[in-house]
């Protein structure tokens, strides 16, 4: 029979765990969480009074609807005919469990809509947010399934459009016409795709 011998060599400077030790950690961790949580507290008061300090608008010098021209269109560069000052707000990537209620938040306290260009991974991830952004009255387009830089062939740029599509609908009950193409890019297949199906 044979067998296997190990040396054993004594552990320097281990501590034994003990339920003591334990919660001596935990009683640390706390105090930790404790003191960092005035400091986010005062972050956030701080983002608040800044906030306040921007000049009050007019509900006509914030709303605004997508010029008909602009619509159902690929827009690379644009003229604009009129001496008002147009801005679409939109945001892209999301929608994110945590910064999507922030920017909701802000939008609703100035009365301002976006539009919000979302991921289908996202999407899954936090349904939520979406029904959110459609119940505060803002207009979701889509922006892919998993936002792929490189070239999709048809079937692939299909596969991200329509699964994103789709979910979307089944979540919100809307169906967007809106598509803005990850990181701008109009000649990877998937622009070329969207133009197909609107």
């Amino acid at each position: 029979m044979a067998g296997v011998s190990v040396p054993l060599v004594p552990l320097v400077n281990q501590k034994t765990v003990t339920k003591e030790t334990l919660l001596e950690s935990q009683q640390q961790l706390e105090l930790s969480i404790s003191e960092i949580t005035p400091l986010i507290e005062q972050q956030q008061e701080a983002y608040q009074q800044l906030i306040a300090k921007l000049p009050l608008k007019t509900e006509k010098e914030l709303t605004f609807s997508v010029p008909e021209q602009f619509q159902g269109k690929t827009i690379y560069q644009v003229g604009l005919n009129s001496k008002d000052k147009i801005v679409a707000l939109t945001f892209d990537d999301g929608p994110w469990p945590k910064t999507t209620n922030e920017v909701l938040y802000i939008l609703k306290k100035h009365n301002i809509k976006a539009t919000f260009f979302v991921l289908g991974t996202n999407v899954k991830n936090y349904s939520g947010r979406l029904k959110q952004i459609v119940e505060h009255g803002h207009a979701i387009g889509n922006h892919s399934w998993s936002h792929p830089y490189s070239y999709q062939n048809p079937s692939a740029a299909a596969l991200e459009i329509d699964r994103t599509e789709d979910l979307l609908y089944k979540i919100s009950g809307v169906k967007t016409s809106l598509f803005r193409p990850p990181g701008g890019f109009l000649n990877n297949g998937l622009a070329a795709y969207a133009r197909k199906t609107n």
